[in-house]
C-alpha cells in the first residue's frame, strides 16, 4: 500500500493539449469482463482470461498502471514495460496535439468501448517497452480452443486413427495431420504468446450444413459454441462465409479448375495425313504454290524464241498455238515444283543470263523453306493430337453439365451466368453425382488436387483430368474469433516469412514422413496447350527467300526485256544470251585445232558479212535446242552445220559454237 500511495504522490494529468482522462466508470460498465480482485472490490479482466485489474486502472492520470495492478509486473523477471507511466486520454484532442495516441488492444471495440492511452503525455518521449512487447505478445498467452471439422477424415490435413464417428466426438483422442502440426509449430515460436487445444465441431452444425463439414465449422465459430476460437483446416474463404466471422491471413491460393475425362489421342489415317502440310501455314502454301506457278511461267517466256521456231516448224501452227503454250506452262510448273520437292534447281550450261538469274533467286527461296518444312516436319509428325472440350468456356458452349461444391455455388453462378451446375448433396457427394450422369465434367481445386492423395487416387480409377481453364479463384486460410484474426495472423506471416514454418511445409514434411504418393498424374495442362515447338511457320517468317527470289526474278525480267529489244534492234550481244562466251575462246582455240574437220576450220575463219537478220537471230538463240542435230551433221562435215556455224562466227555468237561443238565432242567419244 505504501508503494502505491508513492506513486499516486508523484503523478501529473499529461501535457497540455492531451490531458489524461477517467475512464474507470466505463470499465466497471464491461459486465462481460467483470471479476474481483483481492480486496473483493469489483474489477475488470485485462484479457479474456485475466488478470483482473481495478476499474480505475489507466485512470488519475500518468501512473506505473501495470507495475501497480499486473501480476506479470509482481515477478522478478518482469517485462521492461511495467515502470513506464500512462494513461487513458481523449484521442480527438491528442490528434491536434504533438503527442503519440494507440488504441487499447485490452479493451477492443467489440466490447461496446473506444479507449485510448499515450505514454508520450506522461513525459515517456518513446514507449519502446511497451510497444515492443506488445508486437511479440500480440495474443498476451491467451488459450485457443479450435475446432477440427469432421467427422469425416480428411487426410492429410486433419484425421484421427478410427474413422468413426464416436471417436471423433471423443476429446480423449488426440487428432493428427499437417495441420494440427502447422499450428503446434506456431504454438512452439510463439513461446508462450498462447496455446491451442483442438475439439469436434457440434452435431448441431454439421446437420445445418450437411453438405459440407468445413461451412459447419465456420457457423461454430460464429456461434461461439463451446467458446470455440478457431477453426483448423484448408476453408475456402467465401463472400457468404466472411459474412459469418472473421478469418486469417490466406496461407494460399486455390484455383477451382475444370476437370474433365480424359480425352487420348487422335491417331487416325486423316490426322497422320494433315499433319504433313502442318508445319506451314495456308498463306505459305499458296506462297509456295504461287512462286513456284511464277517461276515456271517466267522461264516460259525466257525461252519463248525457240518455242516459237518449233511451233512454227509444224503444220497448222496457229491451231496449235494455244494448246502448245498450255502444255508447255504445265511442264514448267511440274519441272519446277519438282526442283522444290527435290531441294535443288537443274543446272543448264547453255541457258541464258535471265533464266540463271531466276533460278538462282528460286534455288535460294528452296533452300531457305525446304529447310524450314524439313525442320519443323518432325515435332508435327511425332504430335500426339487431342480433340476435346478443355475449357470453360467450351464448356458452357456445348451445354454440358458442371459438378461443383456447394461451398462455391455464389462465386459459381455469378461469374459463369449462363453454365449449368449441378451443386452436391447430402446424399450424393461430386464423384457419386458424376458416376451417376449427373453431371460430364467437375470443378476442383487444385489445392485439394495437390495434396489429397486420396481424391487423386479417385480421379486416376475414373480416368479423370485437370485442366488450365479456371472457374474462379478463393483465399485459403482460417476462420477465427475476430479477436484474435489479427494477432494470430501475426504469429502465421512471422512464421512462414521469418521462421520456415508454412502450412506447405507441414504438408510436405508429412508426406515425407508416410511416403505417400498419388497412383497417376491428373494434369493434363502439359497437352493442352501446343507450345512453341508445334508453333506453324507463317509467310512473315519466310521475308528474306521471299524478298530474294523476288528481286533475282525482276532482275531476269529486265535483262529479257532488253534481249527482246536486241533482237529486234539486230544486235544480239552474247552476254545476255544463252550461255556467256567469257573465258572460253582459249578452250575452243586449243580444242578446234585438234578435233574440227578441214571444212569447219574453213568456216571458223569465214570474215563478217555483216549484221543478221531477225530470223537469222532467232534461230541462233536457239541453236542449242537442236545441237545434237547439228552435231550429227558437223560430224560428217554437212553444208547445214558448216552454214550454221558460219553465221555464229559471223556474230561473234561464239558461245553458243563452242555449246554444240562440246556436245558433238561427246558424240564422237561415246
Amino acid at each position: 500500500m505504501a508503494r502505491n500511495e508513492e506513486q499516486l504522490s508523484n503523478f501529473s494529468l499529461g501535457s497540455e493539449g492531451c490531458k489524461c482522462t477517467d475512464q474507470s466508470a466505463v470499465l466497471a460498465s464491461l459486465t462481460k469482463r467483470s471479476c474481483l480482485i483481492s480486496e473483493g472490490h469489483n474489477g475488470v479482466m485485462l484479457t479474456v482470461e485475466g488478470p483482473c485489474v481495478p476499474s480505475s486502472y489507466g485512470s488519475y492520470g500518468c501512473l506505473r498502471h501495470d507495475l501497480i495492478n499486473d501480476p506479470k509486473c509482481q515477478m522478478a523477471d518482469s517485462p521492461d514495460y511495467c515502470p513506464d507511466t500512462w494513461c487513458f486520454v481523449d484521442a480527438e484532442s491528442c490528434m491536434r496535439s504533438s503527442e503519440r495516441v494507440h488504441r487499447s488492444k485490452h479493451f477492443p471495440r467489440d466490447l461496446g468501448v473506444d479507449l485510448f492511452y499515450s505514454h508520450s503525455t506522461c513525459k515517456m518521449s518513446v514507449a519502446d517497452e511497451w510497444i515492443d512487447y506488445d508486437r511479440h505478445n500480440p495474443l498476451e498467452g491467451v488459450s485457443i480452443l479450435a475446432l477440427v471439422p469432421g467427422p469425416t477424415i480428411y487426410e492429410p490435413f486433419h484425421y484421427k486413427r478410427k474413422s468413426t464417428i464416436d471417436e471423433y466426438y471423443n476429446n480423449s483422442v488426440p487428432f493428427e495431420g499437417a495441420t494440427i502440426n502447422f499450428f503446434n509449430s506456431l504454438v512452439d515460436l510463439a513461446d508462450g504468446d498462447f496455446s491451442i487445444a483442438y475439439t469436434h465441431g457440434s452435431k448441431a452444425a454439421n446437420n445445418l450444413y450437411p453438405t459440407n463439414s468445413y461451412t459447419a465449422a465456420i457457423q461454430d465459430v460464429a456461434d461461439g459454441v463451446i467458446v470455440v476460437d478457431l477453426a483448423v483446416g484448408p476453408f475456402w474463404v467465401t463472400g457468404e462465409r466472411l459474412k459469418m466471422t472473421a478469418f486469417t491471413v490466406p496461407i494460399d491460393i486455390d484455383r477451382i479448375v475444370l476437370v474433365i475425362p480424359n480425352p487420348g489421342t487422335n491417331d487416325s489415317i486423316g490426322e497422320q495425313v494433315a499433319k504433313v502440310i502442318e508445319p506451314f501455314t495456308v498463306g505459305v502454301w499458296i506462297m509456295v504454290i504461287v512462286i513456284v506457278t511464277l517461276t515456271g511461267l517466267l522461264s516460259v517466256w525466257f525461252s519463248e524464241e525457240g518455242y516459237k521456231r518449233r511451233l512454227g516448224q509444224a503444220k497448222r501452227p496457229n491451231r496449235r498455238t494455244k494448246r502448245f503454250y498450255s502444255r508447255l506452262a504445265l511442264d514448267e510448273f511440274l519441272q519446277k515444283g519438282t526442283f522444290f520437292c527435290s531441294a535443288g534447281v537443274e543446272q543448264d550450261a547453255g541457258a541464258s543470263l535471265p533464266y540463271k538469274l531466276l533460278m538462282f533467286g528460286f534455288a535460294f527461296f528452296i533452300l531457305i523453306v525446304v529447310s524450314s518444312y524439313v525442320a519443323n516436319l518432325a515435332a508435327f509428325l511425332t504430335r500426339s493430337k487431342n480433340d476435346y472440350v478443355g475449357t470453360m468456356e467450351a464448356v458452357v458452349a456445348s451445354g454440358q453439365r458442371i459438378c461443383a461444391v456447394s461451398a462455391l455455388k455464389v462465386e459459381l453462378e455469378v461469374r459463369w451466368e449462363k453454365a449449368s451446375f449441378i451443386f452436391d448433396q447430402p446424399d450424393l457427394h461430386l464423384l457419386d453425382l458424376y458416376d451417376s450422369g449427373k453431371c460430364s465434367v467437375l470443378a476442383l481445386g487444385e489445392f485439394d488436387m495437390g495434396t489429397n492423395f486420396d481424391l487423386v487416387d479417385k480421379l486416376c480409377e475414373r480416368d479423370l483430368v485437370s485442366t488450365n481453364s479456371i472457374l474462379v479463384e478463393n483465399a485459403i486460410a482460417f476462420p477465427v474469433n475476430p479477436d484474435l484474426a489479427s494477432a494470430l495472423s501475426y504469429w502465421i506471416h512471422n512464421g512462414e516469412k521469418y521462421n520456415g514454418i508454412s502450412h506447405q511445409h507441414s504438408l510436405d514434411n508429412y508426406y515425407s514422413v508416410h511416403q505417400r504418393q498419388p497412383s497417376c498424374d491428373v494434369k493434363f495442362s502439359a497437352h493442352e496447350h501446343e507450345n512453341s515447338e508445334f508453333a506453324q511457320i507463317g509467310v512473315q517468317h519466310l521475308f528474306l527467300p521471299i524478298m530474294f527470289f523476288l528481286g533475282f526474278a525482276v532482275l531476269a525480267i529486265v535483262l529479257q526485256l532488253f534481249y527482246w529489244w536486241e533482237l529486234r534492234s539486230g544486235t544480239p550481244r552474247p552476254l545476255v544470251g544463252r550461255a556467256s562466251s567469257l573465258g572460253v575462246q582459249g578452250q575452243m582455240n586449243k580444242d578446234s585445232e585438234d578435233q574440227l574437220t578441214p571444212t569447219t576450220k574453213v568456216s571458223a575463219n569465214v570474215t563478217a558479212k555483216g549484221p543478221i537478220s531477225s530470223e537469222d537471230a532467232v534461230q541462233l538463240d536457239n541453236f542449242h535446242d537442236n545441237c545434237i542435230e547439228q552435231s550429227a551433221e558437223l560430224s560428217i562435215g554437212g553444208d547445214g552445220a558448216t552454214s550454221r556455224l558460219q553465221v555464229l562466227v559471223e556474230t561473234g555468237a561464239l558461245d553458243e559454237f563452242f555449246a554444240c561443238f562440246q556436245d558433238m565432242k561427246r558424240r564422237k567419244q561415246s
